[in-house]
C-alpha cells in the first residue's frame, strides 16, 4: 500500500495530470469545490477556501478538509454518495497550515474504504489519510419526499379543509368558566377565548399565557371534564397566506406554543382555533371543529389546517447581512452564537462584530474570538442581558457614540427546560420567556430606525410542532414567529428560524440525555450537521419568509408514527403520498382483547396485555426487545421519566384503545401490576376503565 500511494503521489506531482483520458465528473454542489474528475476508481478534485477565508493557525483549515472529502458524497465519484465514518493514519505536514488550495486524490482500498492524499497545486504532499471508512448518506438526508429540495427549508403554510357532510353545526358548547363552576354534567366542547385587548409587550405576553395555563390546568384537573376538550380561541396569532388576517398578535401566537405542548402531553383534549372576528367565521366555528382537526384558522368563514412545504416557493430575494456594517449577536459568546460569527467572517465577508452575553467570554469564546480577529474582523464583546431593556439601550447608544453602525442583528440566546403542563408554573415561564421574549422584544423596539438588512432570531421547533415537556419553551418560541410575522408585514426584515437539534455536544442541546436524543430519534427528528445547518440559516435569511422551519427528518419514524395515529398533522405533508389514513396502531381497542370465564383463558388474556405492555415500555425506552424490561421491576427504576410516561400513556391511547391517568405509573408502579388492571373485562358502556389501589375507578 506505500509503494502505491509514493507512486499516485508521483503521479500527481507530474504536470500532465489529470491525464488527458479522465473524465469529468459533475462537480457537487458544495462551497469550495472547483473541478472534480475521475480515472478508473479513482476520483480527484481541486479544492479551495471560500473567498476572503485566510489559512489562520489550523494544521489544515477544517473548511479546506471538509471541502476536499466533498466529492464522497456526490453520486457516481465513488460510487453511491456516501460519508465519513471512521478514519485511521492521518498525517498533516507542517507546509498544510498555509494552503489556502489543494488537490485531493480519493482512492478505493477496500469495500466502502478509500485513502486520501492532498498535495498543493504543484503536486507537493500536504496530508493524508490511509484509511477511511464511509457509511452511506442516510436516506432521511435527502429530504421526505422530496419536501427539502431546493433550498433545503420548509416554511409553514395553511391548507383549506373539507368539512365533513355530516358536520354538527348545532353541536351544543360551552365556556370554560361556565363549565368549571356547572354544579352538573357539561358539555363535550369547553371554549376559552383569549383576550383580545393584547399586545406584543412582554407584560401582555406574560399576563396572556398565565390565564392561559391557570385554565388549562383547571380543565385537566376537573374529574366532570375528563370526556370534555377545551377549544382555545385566538385571535391573530398566525397569518394565512392571500387572506384577510386581522392584526397579528405575538402574544396569541406565544399561547399557540403552549397548547401544541398540551396537546402532546393529552392527545384529544385541546383544539386550537384561530379566528378572524368576522360574522361569517363565528357562523362556521361549530362545523370547523367537526372536521376533526386539532388546529385550525378561520377566515372569512373557512376553515383552513397547518402545514409545511418546500421553501423553493419564495424566490423573491429576502434579507441579507450588510458587509459594511457590524452584525450584533445576542448569545453571541454561547456555541451557537460562535458558529454564526465564525459563518458570517468566513462565508459572507463580515468585518465587525458585536458579541453580547451575560457574562465574560470562556476559554471556548476566546479561542474562536483570536481566529476571528486572525480572518480580519474586529471583535467586540460586550456583557449584557438583552432582556435588561436599560442595559440594552445603553450598550447601543455607547456603540453608536463609537461609530459603530450594526446592519444586523442575531438573537442566539434561550433557556430550555422540561415540565409537564400540570406541573408549569409563573416561575418556569418567567424563565423560559425572559431571554426569548424580553430580550427579541427588546431588540425589535430599539433597533427600529437603524435600516437593518438582517433581523434573525433562533426559534425551535418546540413551538411549532407538539412538544411533550416543552410548554413554556414552546410558548416562547412560538412568540418569536409571530414578532416575526408582524415585522415581515411592516415590511421590516425579519425571520425566525424554527431549529431541529443540531449534531453537536455544546450548547442547549448538552443537557439533552440519551433518553431525551432517543425520544426526538422516534418522533422523526435527525440532528443537523452543522455544515448543513449553516445553509440553512443562509437559505433562510436570503428568502422572504417570516418563519423557515430548518431540520431533519426520518421518514420512516413519521411513517410510523403516522400508522399509530400520534403524528402531528403538521408533519403528515412530509409524508409520501400513498402514506394512506392515519391509524390507530396494529393492536385492536381494549375491548376486543380476548378474555373469558375460565381461569386459564383469562390467564393468557393477561398475558398477552403484559406482552403489548412491555413491548410498549422498551419502545419509550429504545430498547430493542421487550426482553429488556423486568416486568416486577418499578417504572422509574427501569429509567422511565416523566416525559417517558407521557409518551407511555399516549402510545397505550392510541395501540390499545385505553385512557389511563396521568399518575398511572404512581398509582400501579410495575408493568405487571399495570397490566393486570389493564387485562380487567371492560365496563358495560364499551369504555376502558382501570382501578387504583384505594378503589376508586378511573374512566
Amino acid at each position: 500500500r506505500r509503494l502505491a500511494r509514493l507512486h499516485r503521489l508521483h503521479r500527481l506531482h507530474r504536470p500532465d495530470h489529470p491525464p488527458a483520458s479522465a473524465a469529468e465528473a459533475p462537480t457537487p454542489r458544495h462551497r469550495g469545490v472547483g473541478a472534480m474528475w475521475s480515472s478508473g476508481p479513482e476520483a480527484v478534485a481541486d479544492v479551495a477556501l471560500p473567498g476572503g477565508v485566510r489559512p489562520g493557525t489550523y494544521a489544515l483549515h477544517p473548511a479546506l478538509l471538509d471541502a476536499a472529502l466533498h466529492p464522497l458524497a456526490a453520486e457516481g465519484a465513488t460510487g453511491p454518495g456516501m460519508l465519513p465514518h471512521i478514519w485511521r493514519d492521518v498525517r498533516v505536514r507542517a507546509a498544510a497550515t498555509a494552503a489556502a488550495r489543494v488537490r485531493v486524490h480519493l482512492t478505493p482500498v477496500g469495500p466502502d474504504v478509500v485513502s486520501a492524499d492532498l498535495t498543493d497545486p504543484d503536486g507537493r504532499p500536504l496530508a493524508s489519510i490511509g484509511s477511511l471508512v464511509l457509511r452511506p448518506i442516510p436516506a432521511a438526508d435527502a429530504g421526505p419526499s422530496g419536501a427539502q429540495e431546493a433550498d433545503g427549508l420548509l416554511v409553514p403554510h395553511w391548507t383549506p379543509v373539507s368539512e365533513p357532510a355530516d358536520a354538527a353545526a348545532d353541536e351544543p358548547w360551552t365556556d370554560l368558566t361556565k363549565a368549571l363552576a356547572a354544579a352538573g354534567a357539561v358539555p363535550r366542547t369547553v371554549v376559552l377565548r383569549c383576550r383580545t385587548d393584547t399586545d406584543e409587550t412582554p407584560a401582555a405576553v406574560r399576563e396572556t399565557l398565565l390565564e392561559v395555563l391557570n385554565a388549562a390546568q383547571g380543565f385537566l384537573g376537573d374529574e366532570r371534564l375528563e370526556d370534555s376538550r377545551l377549544v382555545v380561541v385566538t385571535r391573530g396569532a398566525i397569518a394565512v397566506e392571500d387572506k384577510q388576517n386581522p392584526g397579528t398578535r405575538p402574544a396569541h401566537r406565544a399561547v399557540w406554543g403552549l397548547v401544541r405542548s398540551a396537546q402532546a402531553e393529552h392527545p384529544g383534549r385541546f383544539i386550537l382555533l384561530d379566528e378572524d372576528g368576522i360574522a361569517a367565521s363565528r357562523e362556521a366555528f361549530a362545523a370547523a371543529l367537526a372536521t376533526g382537526e386539532s388546529q385550525l384558522a378561520l377566515r372569512g368563514g373557512s376553515a383552513y389546517r397547518p402545514a409545511l412545504g418546500s421553501g423553493a416557493d419564495a424566490p423573491i430575494p429576502g434579507g441579507s447581512w450588510d458587509a459594511a456594517r457590524a452584525v450584533l449577536i445576542t448569545g453571541g459568546l454561547g456555541w451557537l452564537g460562535r458558529i454564526t460569527a465564525r459563518h458570517l467572517v468566513e462565508q459572507h465577508g463580515v468585518r465587525q462584530l458585536i458579541l453580547m452575553g451575560r457574562g465574560a467570554p470562556g476559554p471556548d469564546a476566546e479561542r474562536v474570538i483570536a481566529d476571528l480577529r486572525d480572518l480580519g474582523a474586529r471583535v467586540r464583546t460586550v456583557a449584557c442581558d438583552a432582556a435588561d431593556r436599560e442595559s440594552l439601550a445603553g450598550v447601543l447608544d455607547g456603540l453608536a457614540r463609537a461609530g459603530v453602525r450594526i446592519g444586523g442583528v442575531v438573537h442566539a440566546a434561550g433557556f430550555l427546560e422540561g415540565r409537564l403542563l400540570t406541573d408549569l408554573t409563573a416561575d418556569d415561564l418567567e424563565r423560559s420567556l425572559r431571554p426569548k421574549v424580553d430580550a427579541v422584544f427588546n431588540l425589535h423596539e430599539l433597533t427600529a430606525g437603524l435600516g437593518l438588512s438582517a433581523f434573525v432570531v433562533y426559534s425551535s421547533v418546540a413551538g411549532t410542532l407538539n412538544s411533550a415537556g416543552q410548554g413554556a419553551y414552546a410558548a416562547a418560541n412560538a412568540y418569536l414567529e409571530g414578532l416575526m410575522e408582524q415585522r415581515h408585514a411592516a415590511g421590516d426584515p425579519g425571520v425566525a428560524i424554527v431549529w431541529g437539534q443540531w449534531d453537536v455536544s455544546g450548547g442547549m442541546g448538552s443537557t439533552l440525555t440519551n433518553a431525551q436524543i432517543d425520544r426526538m430519534a422516534r418522533a422523526g427528528i435527525l440532528l443537523i450537521p452543522i455544515e448543513q445547518g449553516l445553509r440553512f440559516l443562509d437559505a433562510a435569511v436570503h428568502g422572504n419568509r417570516p418563519v423557515a422551519v430548518a431540520g431533519r427528518w426520518d421518514r420512516d419514524a413519521l411513517a410510523a408514527q403516522h400508522r399509530g395515529g400520534t403524528l402531528p398533522r403538521l408533519l403528515e405533508s412530509l409524508l409520501p403520498a400513498d402514506a394512506g389514513k392515519p391509524g390507530r396502531g396494529e393492536y385492536p381497542p381494549s375491548a376486543t382483547l380476548p378474555h373469558d370465564n375460565g381461569d386459564t383463558a383469562a390467564a393468557e388474556g393477561d398475558d398477552t396485555v403484559l406482552e403489548r405492555l412491555l413491548a410498549e415500555v422498551a419502545g419509550v425506552l429504545g430498547h430493542a426487545s421487550a426482553d429488556a424490561i423486568d416486568p416486577d421491576v418499578a417504572f422509574d427504576h427501569v429509567g422511565m421519566d416523566s416525559l417517558g410516561a407521557v409518551e407511555l400513556r399516549n402510545r397505550l391511547m392510541a395501540t390499545m384503545g385505553l385512557r389511563l391517568p396521568a399518575t398511572f405509573v404512581f398509582d400501579w408502579p410495575t408493568p405487571r401490576l399495570l397490566a393486570d388492571v389493564l387485562g380487567q373485562e371492560p365496563p358495560s358502556d364499551g369504555r376502558t376503565s382501570t382501578e387504583n389501589g384505594n378503589g376508586t375507578q378511573t374512566p
